[in-house]
């Protein structure tokens, strides 16, 4: 299958990309015709929405998820789960959020393992001590 990739809709004013044998609008472009001829190619703003639709439907290519930051892949992996139940909704929306202001401004591909298990580790010491950890029966374990 031919991955899709944005185009400009010369009457229309934008750029656009097929999905589902519909056009997506992916936003407008300001720069005129005569530039387009020169240089075809799309404003950061249309391509980061692309990039994001892209991500959202599972078409991202390899070379595109090293241009992702982390609330692009956020943002599409809650469009990607719109199935589920309002509560596990929002317990995505809650640690991805965290990971995204954690991870702010930066690339999927600069954040390290161990950077993650630290947000993590420490994630669990705060629960740790706002609640104490239970057994099946619900007595507090020490």
């Amino acid at each position: 299958m031919r991955r899709p990739e944005p185009w400009h809709w010369e009457a229309r004013k934008g750029w656009y990309v097929q999905l589902n044998r519909k056009q997506v609008e992916l936003g407008s472009d300001e720069t005129s015709a005569k530039d387009k001829a020169k240089n075809p190619t799309p404003p950061p703003a249309v391509m980061r929405e692309y990039h994001r639709l892209m991500a959202g439907h599972g078409l991202f290519a390899p070379e595109d998820r090293r241009k992702l930051g982390i609330a692009e892949i956020a943002e599409a992996f809650l469009e990607s789960k719109s199935g589920l139940s309002d509560s596990a909704t929002k317990l995505y929306t809650r640690w991805l959020r965290l990971l995204a202001v954690t991870f702010r401004g930066r690339k999927l591909t600069s954040i390290a393992p161990n950077e993650i298990e630290r947000l993590a580790a420490e994630i669990r010491r705060k629960a740790e001590e706002a609640e104490p950890r239970r057994d099946p029966a619900g007595t507090a374990v020490v």
